[in-house]
């Protein structure tokens, strides 16, 4: 049985590593950080439909931030049945996605790992899972206590319901992993930490489906075991409809609306016209706390918190059967497969003599020994605090020691991944663990100051490369790098079978040849090899780009307020990524306040690192634009609008010195709650009002005095958690919220989409107003709010040519995105969140939008990595012929197949 491994993305400013292990009929994903899912686009190994597997090291953000966007882009590709396997913590972060993460038809099995199980044991561990490819097992790796900086410990974390139980520090303690059935449906899940103690200390004197049927039930003081089977519940609840799973709930509080929203990637999402299991009473209300193991409440780092290491065992492979040994001993036939199948054999034979007589014959007598088990080991050491705990558990573990024997024979240990954290790499205790494996061992090494910074998603980069020519200040050349700040080679005493980790590096463990690169990803990188020579242009783009810059130098620039205020759009794609854009998000910089952003779909933070930098250096580097940010408002609970946001705060959260003023959440309620369940597993600055997250719920902005868009007329909020500004508090962070930007106002609009959704307007004191449509049809509230407008940031999901399906998914054409700038005399207007059947560019804009008495607002098309200022886009108008034309260059790449498309 023949299997490999491919690097889908490493370190870089926009990914962490995510790797991959494919079989024949399977593939296990280990990790999935932000970005995952595109860069699986992006890769020319590209074939996720066949994951059985996701195993996490870490459920924290440099880890897990792109499992949401994997889990329905692997259910809506057709897959039905996908365990998730991870730390303690797996299934709280799981059932936080329960908003936005809603899939029909699938059967998600979480199988969350405590490290209870005695490794110094004789005994072979218990996989923590299993089939019949591959045996995994976990090996948990702990941080010294006492190793690790302490950060200020946040204090939602204190008064969390369940005790946990402090760990010894000492690496040479019996650290102990709870077994894991094989993979079946039927799998039950591995107790935590947390579970167990409960389990001692404060027993269930109840269950849990007693628990709910009281009149004033609230999941939210749940303890132990009945809190984890509460998660479970919601997890069921949240990737239902499988066959062989059932599933046992109460009336639902809120039922869906009967407009089918976006994010709905598949004819299997639910509607209120399918079959569609009520939400559990309760499903709207915070989740019973998960307090993580001690050493992470020193302020959640990865250097102070446990994570979990890998071993992978594949299957072992039959000896060769001998043909010759087998004619000899009269073995023909069915008989022969009967003995490669492993069974003994009776039957007659001619003696020679006419008579005949039985023989048996033994697998052993035709089929030589088996191959040994090749297996892989993939080790994540966030700090040089955790090297004693990994390296103990190989000295330790009779089982785990076998695979850096000289002489194993049970097991073919051919390479390791190390994902290493600062300074492990060249630590002298780590270096002589690596020398310790067997000299046939490969060995690949991420290391964040050894590896270069290249360009991930080429595809986009090489178009931005292009644009570039055409104005370099407006279409900047993303941030890379070709070379690391150390080579790898300057590190000494490394073995001698080691390579960086890069991505689209495929390992082909049986048979076996060592690390290369995939000869497709290097043919199909234009980017780079373009970047280090001269860029060629084809004639009709160089001649269309002379043109447009000359209609863009004639064009008579009208000087306005807010000129100055810079557009940068991080993702302006609907629903899914593509090779050429990200999912939704706008920058707004407004010079000496600071910024605003417009929603943040998976990949801003990454969008944010390529377009800004990483480099210090650099004046407006990410790091300051982080420090800059002031406000994210988010339009809505689909998740390729906010799935984003937990990485910018954890960035954010992690800035030194520390920002400043706090970081105002405008957003929904069940928003804001999924975050703060997030920040329990976290840390991502709910608890600090000083520097911290504020959190400003939606409706607490919309103008109530206004005729037409009162709150009520859009349903409920969809949460009955306590809401997280009463009427007295939230007009005064309403108030520091405005002053700290210079608006004279914020205001959100309800707007007409599936799911509950706001636009907002932003009116600034210099005399400028910007709105933004978020997901919308037309809609008249958000045209009478956004009067006399400077600029418009409108949705244009559809062309014109597909109404019927816009106003089925609760989308605008492009030509209703004008219309509705025209009515409300916008000045200009930018288009943004494009569907997937226009990976490249939008339909073209001539003709559209309704015939009006009124000029037409001056029209740009929103292009992931942009700088626009609102005084630039006449200039960005005057591109458009250009920007199709270089695009009509570009071949066609099937970013997603149209059944997919939004």
């Amino acid at each position: 049985m023949n299997w490999s491994t491919s690097v889908i993305s490493t370190i870089s400013s926009d990914t962490d590593p995510v790797i991959s292990v494919t079989f024949d009929s399977a593939k296990y994903i280990f990790n999935a950080s932000e970005n995952t899912s595109r860069a699986f686009l992006q890769s020319p190994c590209n074939h996720w439909g066949r994951a059985r597997a996701v195993f996490l090291t870490d459920v924290g953000t440099q880890r897990s931030a792109g499992l949401a966007g994997l889990l329905m882009t692997l259910t809506d590709g057709g897959l039905r049945d996908l365990s998730v396997v991870g730390p303690p913590g797996l299934t709280h972060l799981l059932a936080t996605m329960r908003f936005h993460v809603r899939r029909k038809g699938a059967l998600l099995e979480p199988v969350e790992i405590t490290p209870d199980a005695d490794l110094t044991s004789d005994a072979t561990p218990t996989p923590v899972f299993k089939d019949s490819n591959v045996s995994v097992y976990a090996i948990p790796v702990s941080p010294d206590i006492g190793s690790f900086k302490h950060e200020s410990s946040p204090s939602n974390t204190m008064d969390c319901s369940a005790s946990i139980t402090t760990q010894p520090s000492s690496s040479k303690l019996k650290r102990k992993r709870a077994p894991s059935p094989q993979h079946s449906s039927k799998r039950t899940l591995v107790r935590t930490s947390e579970e167990e103690h409960s389990a001692n200390h404060s027993p269930q004197v109840d269950s849990l489906d007693r628990v709910r049927q009281l009149p004033a039930f609230s999941p939210s003081p749940l303890e132990g075991e009945m809190a984890q089977e509460w998660r479970r519940l919601l997890i069921k609840s949240m990737i239902y409809g499988h066959p062989s799973a059932t599933l046992t709930v109460n009336d639902a509080e809120d039922p869906p609306s009967s407009k089918k929203g976006k994010g709905k990637r598949s004819a299997s999402e639910p509607t209120a016209n399918r079959s569609y299991p009520s939400q559990p009473v309760g499903w709207y209300h915070r989740l019973p706390r998960f307090q993580p193991p001690s050493e992470q409440n020193a302020g959640f780092s990865r250097a102070s918190k446990s994570v979990m290491s890998y071993l992978l065992v594949g299957p072992e492979v039959r000896g060769k059967f001998d043909a010759q040994k087998a004619e000899t001993l009269g073995v023909r036939g069915f008989l022969r497969g009967q003995l490669t199948r492993g069974k003994t054999i009776t039957f007659k034979v001619d003696d020679g003599n006419g008579r005949m007589i039985e023989r048996v014959v033994k697998p052993e007598d035709c089929v030589g020994p088996p191959e040994k088990p090749s297996a892989i080991l993939i080790l994540d050491i966030p700090s040089q605090g955790h090297i004693e705990s990994l390296t103990s558990t190989f000295v330790d573990s009779p089982f785990f020691e076998k695979f850096r024997s000289q002489t194993n024979t049970e097991y073919k240990l051919q390479l390791v991944y190390h994902l290493c954290g600062e300074g492990v790499l060249t630590d002298d205790r780590y270096k002589a663990f690596m020398n310790g494996f067997g000299e046939n061992v490969h060995h690949v090494v991420a290391s964040p100051s050894h590896l270069p910074d290249p360009v991930t998603f080429t595809s986009v980069g090489y178009n931005q490369l292009k644009l570039n020519a055409l104005d370099a200040q407006m279409f900047p050349i993303p941030t890379f790098s070709t070379t690391p700040k150390v080579e790898l080679s300057s590190v000494p005493n490394l073995p001698n079978n080691i390579v960086p980790l890069q991505t689209n590096l495929v390992t082909q463990i049986r048979p076996f040849r060592p690390p290369t690169l995939d000869q497709r990803a290097i043919e199909s990188d234009r980017f780079h090899p373009a970047a280090a020579s001269t860029l060629s242009l084809s004639r009709t783009t160089t001649e269309s780009f002379s043109s447009s810059q000359q209609t863009a130098n004639d064009a008579a620039e009208l000087k306005g307020s807010g000129d100055d205020v810079t557009i940068v759009p991080l993702g302006t794609s609907s629903a899914v990524p593509t090779r050429y854009r990200n999912v939704s998000g706008t920058l707004i910089m407004i010079p000496r306040w600071g910024s605003v952003l417009f929603d943040a779909g998976e990949g801003s933070y990454g969008q944010i690192s390529r377009f800004f930098s990483k480099n210090s250096s650099d004046p407006q580097n990410a790091d300051e634009t982080l420090r800059n940010l002031k406000c994210i408002f988010v339009s809505h609970t689909h998740g390729d609008h906010h799935m984003g946001v937990a990485k910018i705060l954890r960035a954010r959260r992690q800035l030194e010195p520390s920002p400043p003023d706090p970081l105002f959440l405008v957003a929904p309620n069940n928003v804001i709650l999924y975050l703060r369940e997030f920040d329990d597993i976290e840390d991502l600055g709910f608890s600090d009002r000083d520097s911290g997250v504020v959190a400003i719920v939606s409706d607490t902005l919309v103008d109530s005095g206004t005729s037409r868009y009162g709150r009520t007329r859009y349903g409920p909020r969809g949460s009955v958690e306590d809401s997280w500004n009463n009427e007295l508090s939230f007009r005064r962070l309403v108030k520091d919220m405005c002053e700290a930007l210079g608006l004279d106002s914020f205001t959100t609009v309800p707007v007409n989409h599936g799911v509950r959704c706001f636009g907002a307007v932003l009116r600034h004191k210099q005399g400028w107003t910007i709105v933004f449509s978020g997901d919308t049809m037309p809609c008249a509230d958000l045209v009478e709010a956004g009067m006399n407008s400077t600029l418009l940031i409108h949705e244009a999901t559809m062309g014109d040519d597909q109404l019927e399906i816009a106003a089925a998914k609760a989308h605008s054409t492009v030509g209703q995105a004008i219309t509705a700038g025209t009515q409300m005399d916008a000045r200009n207007i930018l288009l943004t969140h494009f569907s997937a059947r226009y990976p490249k560019m939008p339909p073209s804009l001539l003709d559209s939008g309704e015939p009006s008495e009124k000029p037409k607002p001056v029209i740009g098309v929103a292009l992931d990595g942009a700088r626009i200022s609102i005084g630039n886009m006449r200039r960005l108008n005057a591109y458009l012929p250009a920007i199709e034309q270089m695009f009509l260059d570009v071949p066609d790449e099937d970013d997603v197949d149209a059944a997919m498309a939004e």
